[in-house]
């Protein structure tokens, strides 16, 4: 098996995901006798790949292509297995292949199951998900280049043209960050981003914003703990009536960095991965509704990228100090770029996560910082490689 395994696109229709379990556990079974069972339409008691090499209790496999996101439930195996049951003659054993993810409950289940299948003479349940359905791949080489080498040229090609042209959209922005490092060779870093909070405003549908209520007591908390200057990341006379509440000695302290183009370029390099997971960016980017539930931690990674992206970008322009986890969001970052099928969504992610490796932290003399309203916040103090 190859120290790396490559990563593939889970199969989009039914038919090619039957058709790529059938060439894997031909080989992974050593068992040439193996084909489809039945066609469809036809009653096949749970079972779509079987062994018809004449053994007296068969192997037999069903193929669940469902959404890599989602998770094969302990209901969908209970279900497989009763219906494999009516299989003759009877099954010795019975793997259940999927591009769902794992689950304990549903592995519980199946543990459960087993026991049973024991106790009572009956086949053994192998449940193999899409990341040990990789591991096959990786293992059988000649199965991967036959199902995906037809597409893999086209694939790549299409994902070189979205790479190129997602580099294209931050190249000005990347030209200017390299100007401003070239004429000041250590910034001093003195500015806090002053960042709002984002509410979860109606649970049932997933929409958040960007609440900036609680603004006025963070400058004044920040100030009273010792920050100098404070950036805000809208433009002057945006909220008018805003700063008119402060003192006027903590007014002179706070500058603005607000970028509408920048911002609209975020939410054009975002728009892909929101069109994909069906997402509607409203109010000019901010706020965020999500039209459909996801599991796998999938909102909270979307809310991040959403959240911080733009706050990178403005705090690498302007040299700020700023409260971001960049490891948590290259995390996000990931994942969501594991689980998209969107060769434009994937294509930005990956410029995305090319831009926050090309940054590194770097040290600064400045206070620390540690308050009730932001628990940490961090000089992430942003250079250019270059």
């Amino acid at each position: 098996m190859p120290a790396i395994t490559l990563k593939h696109y889970p199969p989009e229709n039914e038919q090619d995901f039957e058709r790529l379990c059938l060439l894997l556990l031909r080989q992974h079974w050593n068992s040439p006798d193996l084909q489809m069972y039945g066609r469809r339409g036809q009653a096949q008691d749970g079972v779509d790949i079987v062994d018809l090499g004449g053994h007296a209790s068969p192997r037999a496999a069903q193929c669940k292509n469902f959404s890599p996101l989602e998770a094969l439930s302990p209901d969908d195996v209970v279900s497989a297995v009763q219906e494999a049951k009516k299989f003759r003659p009877a099954l010795r054993r019975f793997e259940i292949m999927t591009t769902a993810k794992k689950s304990k409950n549903t592995q519980l289940a199946i543990l459960s199951i087993n026991q049973e299948h024991r106790e009572q003479g009956l086949f053994r349940i192998r449940l193999r998900t899409w990341d040990e359905i990789e591991l096959l791949l990786g293992k059988y080489p000649d199965v991967s280049e036959e199902v995906y080498g037809a597409g893999l040229v086209t694939v790549i090609s299409e994902l070189k043209d979205e790479v190129r042209s997602a580099k294209g959209q931050f190249a000005s922005f990347f030209r200017q960050i390299s100007t401003e490092e070239a004429e000041s060779a250590r910034p001093q870093f003195n500015r806090v981003l002053v960042r709002c909070q984002i509410k979860l405003i109606e649970q049932s549908k997933g929409t958040y914003f960007a609440d900036y209520s609680m603004l006025l007591l963070t400058i004044e908390e920040l100030v009273a703990l010792g920050a100098m200057e404070l950036a805000l990341d809208f433009v002057k006379g945006e909220f008018p009536g805003l700063l008119d509440r402060l003192p006027d000695p903590l007014r002179q302290r706070v500058v603005f960095v607000g970028d509408a183009g920048l911002r609209r370029n975020v939410e054009v390099i975002l728009s892909p991965i929101y069109e994909e997971f069906d997402v509607e960016s409203e109010h000019g980017g901010f706020s965020l509704k999500f039209n459909r539930s996801w599991e796998s931690g999938t909102h909270e990674w979307i809310v991040l990228i959403w959240t911080t992206l733009y706050d990178f970008l403005i705090g690498v322009k302007n040299h700020l100090q700023i409260d971001i986890d960049i490891r948590k969001l290259l995390f996000a970052v990931r994942q969501l770029h594991y689980y998209s099928r969107n060769p434009a969504a994937r294509a930005n992610l990956a410029v995305i996560e090319g831009i926050l490796r090309t940054y590194e932290g770097t040290t600064v003399d400045s206070i620390g910082i540690r308050s009730s309203q932001l628990p940490r916040l961090l000089p992430c103090l942003i250079s250019l490689r270059v």
